[in-house]
């Protein structure tokens, strides 16, 4: 680990599950930046605190598990830790991509978890989390929101959520005091994009929590068989701005 990189991040996250969060301008935007390392102030100020672990992760200081490079066009931010895997690029033409890995293909191998807890025994690229979901797409947007409205994308932005290495994973659930998922709702893609399209500050700004619901419900509906529940979604995504998880 002493050698981290973006790179070496991003590969290892892609060997399995993972979200991708793509926001750009709709039109070029001149010095978007009036030096590319506040790239790394914008994100920090822009990122959620609701859950114990921001989003996105900007590390503190360059670690072995975690680092920051600023470069000439891009700042990069990336991090390997228990069962958090995070990789951020911030160009000075204003694009931000972050992918993150599943948390649910993690869980095994993170120390942070003792042998005796149930999450340590669920097998990498083999289920959903029905919550996670739910509370990761609320967060990627949230977080859309707080950049449109601190960095220079002027009126609109484009949106990008995606989910990859799905197929054949089951959603359920991983919380022991929920309802278990009695049926085997299967992803029948590899791929999912949930959000893709032109949205406006105003609507962002108005319209968060139910474009992340919507979100999440074209999400659930590639697993065959599944009626989202609406209501639950909602009371989810209420416990998460109310800090309740």
């Amino acid at each position: 680990m002493n050698n981290l990189n973006l790179n070496i991040v991003i590969k290892k996250i892609k060997t399995r599950g993972y979200w991708k969060l793509v926001i750009e301008p709709t039109k070029p935007v001149s010095n978007f930046f009036n030096h590319i390392s506040e790239a790394e102030d914008l994100i920090e100020n822009s990122s959620i605190k609701l859950r114990g672990w921001n989003y996105p992760h900007v590390p503190n200081e360059n670690q072995q598990h975690q680092g920051i490079e600023i470069q000439n066009h891009r700042v990069n931010g990336f991090i390997i830790w228990h069962h958090f895997l995070e990789a951020w690029s911030f160009y000075d033409s204003g694009q931000f991509v972050h992918i993150f890995g599943l948390r649910e293909d993690w869980f095994k191998e993170s120390d942070w978890l003792t042998e005796q807890d149930h999450l340590k025994h669920i097998e990498p690229n083999t289920i959903l989390d029905f919550v996670g979901t739910t509370l990761s797409v609320t967060e990627m947007l949230l977080f859309s929101q707080n950049l449109i409205n601190n960095a220079k994308y002027g009126d609109s932005v484009r949106i990008t959520i995606s989910l990859h290495n799905v197929q054949n994973r089951k959603l359920t659930t991983i919380d022991p005091n929920r309802v278990p998922m009695f049926s085997n709702y299967m992803a029948t893609t590899n791929e999912i994009t949930g959000f893709e399209k032109v949205v406006t500050k105003t609507d962002l700004n108005d319209n968060t929590l139910l474009l992340a619901e919507e979100t999440v419900i074209r999400i659930f509906k590639f697993f065959r068989g599944f009626n989202p529940p609406i209501q639950v979604i909602k009371d989810d995504q209420k416990k998460l701005i109310e800090r309740r998880l």
